[in-house]
């Protein structure tokens, strides 16, 4: 049996289609603007025009594993993450899609979480250290319905304004320090957009706080969609696609926006500089593209997961980004960039600090800021034989 919904953005309709009952697009009715359709997905061709739908539809769900269907939402007759989606209307903190039940009188002044209060419920219900509660329908109207990755978070609403507070896993429980920490190197260069990450301790467990990025009248778009726009040539990559479509939407920055963000994924040993926690923003209303998505999610860095005796600057890093690795990623970074990295080298006393208070072992804190300082050494060595 589907469902029949308008995919609207803000106020303005964009097509109607219907969910199956595991909550994938399975078909398209009426299309009433096509410029509206979210950017990089593709509905005009017939054998692809779902895929790429439910792409995107499934990149705005939690994922699986964040869901404990046994204990609290098979209850409420939902089976997967897609269905939650929908159950919260597709709504969310980074764009100004969601999906209107077909022939309903809903408007988004009345709906939107930029404009309204949420619950916080479905979000303690998913976050370390915090209790099952029983849910109502209007707590599914929440932001913690289409949160992305794979730590546990939730979206809490403080004086008006959104923050995003995200947990950290493993043994090291680490990435909620390393978000503070890298947010002040960006904050100690001062050159390209970033987003500043605070620490706050809630029970046993840190966690890292940090404000929404995307206001009412914007929207981040993923790399992943950027790409996704035009088909890739085979004698391109995917970053010189990423930075050629940047381009012809005008943001003439991206080079160095992007050599000095990959150039500190690099210093930090970033493991997870993925196509969704990197992108661009754009106007939700006049559509225009105005500058690269300030830098976040830099939690999987700093060898988090990395067994203490196993730690060291010098070795290569596996990455989830445009290329296998840290080292062949800063072989194709366009322009090492001219940072004052005495500076940076510096912070390490900090990032001792933090990881200390954080209760961490000495040895792990030890080897931690030693990878640490080789890598800006790394860097600033390169920057000397390039003159």
């Amino acid at each position: 049996m589907s469902n029949k919904y308008t995919l609207m953005h803000k106020e303005e309709r964009v097509l109607d289609f219907s969910l199956d009952d595991y909550g994938n697009f399975n078909n398209i009715y009426d299309i009433y603007d096509k410029a509206q359709i979210p950017f990089g997905v593709h509905v005009d061709n017939v054998h692809g025009k779902f895929r790429e739908l439910n792409l995107w539809w499934n990149s705005r769900a939690l994922p699986e594993q964040r869901l404990r269907f046994s204990n609290s939402l098979l209850k409420y007759d939902i089976h997967n993450s897609k269905e939650l989606l929908a159950k919260g209307l597709g709504l969310s903190l980074t764009d100004q899609y969601w999906i209107k039940p077909y022939n309903q009188e809903l408007l988004w002044k009345d709906v939107n979480y930029f404009a309204n209060e949420y619950s916080n419920k479905l979000g303690l219900m998913f976050l370390k250290n915090d209790v099952d509660v029983d849910l109502q329908q209007e707590d599914f109207l929440t932001p913690d319905t289409s949160v992305g990755g794979n730590l546990e978070k939730r979206w809490e609403k403080r004086s008006g304004i959104s923050y995003l507070l995200k947990s950290g896993s493993g043994f090291s429980q680490q990435e909620p320090i390393n978000e503070a920490f890298i947010s002040l190197i960006y904050k100690t260069i001062d050159t390209i957009p970033f987003v500043e990450y605070e620490i706050e301790r809630q029970g046993n467990y840190f966690l890292s706080v940090c404000k929404d990025f995307i206001t009412s009248d914007t929207e981040f778009i993923p790399a992943y969609f950027v790409i996704n726009e035009e088909k890739k040539k085979n004698d391109i990559s995917y970053l010189e696609q990423y930075k050629n479509i940047c381009k012809e939407k005008g943001l003439e920055n991206i080079d160095v926006f992007l050599d000095t963000m990959l150039t500190i994924d690099y210093i930090v040993a970033n493991q997870d500089r993925h196509l969704n926690n990197l992108g661009i923003i754009r106007d939700a209303n006049t559509l225009e593209w105005i500058s690269p998505a300030p830098v976040f999610d830099n939690g999987n860095s700093l060898w988090f997961n990395i067994p203490t005796a196993d730690i060291k600057g010098n070795g290569e890093v596996k990455t989830t980004s445009f290329y296998d690795t840290d080292e062949q990623m800063l072989k194709h970074i366009e322009k090492l960039p001219d940072l004052d990295y005495i500076k940076i080298k510096g912070l390490s006393e900090k990032l001792s600090q933090l990881l200390t208070d954080a209760n961490m072992d000495s040895e792990r804190v030890t080897r931690i800021c030693e990878g640490f300082e080789y890598r800006v050494d790394v860097i600033r060595e390169k920057r000397k034989h390039l003159g």
